[in-house]
């Protein structure tokens, strides 16, 4: 048994024992579904209750996007989430967009900006400590918009290098730990910069990397960077939209599961990563559906004839070929052996698929397909 000692009044460790006793940790890891199947796949099961993400990508690549359609997520199974926009550009349209609104106004979603670390470190303070409060989830978009406390006192003429480097490398720790003692899982949103190695020092090096600095590469448990590809376009007429781009997924860190697995989604504007281009492009990928020329086949015998008309295939054929690629898996889609995914209880067992165990929409479809 700890003694306690007589000028500092703690306790003194003596044993085996006792360090367990104050220092043991034993948290088995659950995961909670992001609503993209493919980025639970990268992951290694989802997003990790008390553990802490960094998402990075140049600008338009989709941060915000797919930081949207987890938080829906998590509100849709019942569990609270805070969202902390440092560059105060989250309005109501697009919380009405992306499916957020309803939960800001029933409680589920707390809507929060902050301006700098210090700020920052007072909110999460409270966030990790108030159990009454519930938080399970907490987003931070962007921590790269986040001023240094120490600009407030100085001008951008006398500020000197590495200031806001130096606070990231105190504050990040800091608050990944109360966040993990509280099992708050948090998703940390980063800009893209320039990669001062391109050119003579390196001329292979990528032309971009993570800001942040080391810390912002060191302390999260998983990093995930996205990547642009060509745009999505849709002609009518002489009229030609872009209704979206591919996007390249990819956990260049992951305590999870295995590091730099990419993946390629479509990400529509105004919706996020599609669940029905995701399934069909699986459903391609690992030959379930045959292309020859411009005709697609499935293997239950239903032709397409051009990718317009892939895409816009009934519910009832979407939905079978996501139910066959769970089956036979060709979709690893939260599948990591032994590790749990959350359900909550609070989840009421008619919104769920028989089949599937999918999360119903009110339609009576699978969300988000």
């Amino acid at each position: 048994m700890a003694k306690k000692s007589e000028k500092s009044g703690k306790s003194e460790l003596t044993s085996l024992a006792d360090v367990l006793n104050e220092y043991g940790i034993d948290r088995p890891t659950t995961f909670v579904d992001t609503g993209i199947d493919t980025l639970n796949d990268i992951l290694g099961g989802g997003i990790a209750r008390g553990s802490s993400y960094a998402m990075w990508g140049v600008a338009g690549c989709g941060k915000s996007t797919i930081a949207a359609q987890t938080l829906r997520s998590f509100c849709r199974q019942g569990l609270k989430c805070v969202l902390v926009d440092t560059e105060r550009a989250w309005n109501d349209l697009q919380l009405q967009s992306f499916g957020l609104w309803e939960y800001k106004e029933s409680g589920l979603l707390i809507h929060l900006t902050v301006r700098d670390y210090a700020q920052l470190e007072d909110v999460c303070k409270v966030i990790s400590s108030d159990q009454d409060a519930g938080i399970s989830f907490a987003v931070f978009d962007s921590m790269s918009e986040l001023e240094a406390y120490a600009d407030k006192t100085l001008t951008g003429k006398d500020c000197p290098p590495g200031v806001k480097a130096g606070e990231r490398c105190f504050f990040l720790p800091r608050i990944k730990n109360w966040f993990a003692d509280a099992d708050i899982a948090s998703l940390w949103l980063f800009h893209a910069r320039a990669n001062l190695q391109m050119g003579v020092p390196n001329p292979y090096a990528s032309k971009d990397r993570q800001d942040g600095g080391y810390a912002a590469l060191h302390v999260p448990d998983a990093i995930i960077k996205l990547s642009v590809g060509f745009k999505l376009k849709e002609k009518e007429g002489d009229t030609e939209e872009v209704y979206g781009v591919e996007l390249f997924m990819e956990a260049t860190k992951n305590k999870f599961s295995k590091p730099f697995r990419q993946k390629k989604v479509k990400l529509i504007f105004g919706q996020g990563v599609s669940k029905r281009y995701a399934t069909i492009d699986e459903a391609v990928a690992s030959g379930v559906i045959r292309k020859s020329g411009a005709s697609y086949s499935l293997q239950w015998g239903e032709k397409f004839f051009g990718v317009k008309k892939l895409y816009a295939m009934e519910h009832t054929t979407l939905k079978r070929l996501y139910e066959y690629l769970r089956t036979n898996g060709a979709s690893e889609v939260g599948t990591s052996p032994g590790i749990p995914v959350y359900v909550d209880p609070a989840v009421n067992p008619s919104d769920l698929d028989p089949e599937t165990g999918e999360l119903l929409s009110p339609e009576g479809s699978i969300s988000n397909l």
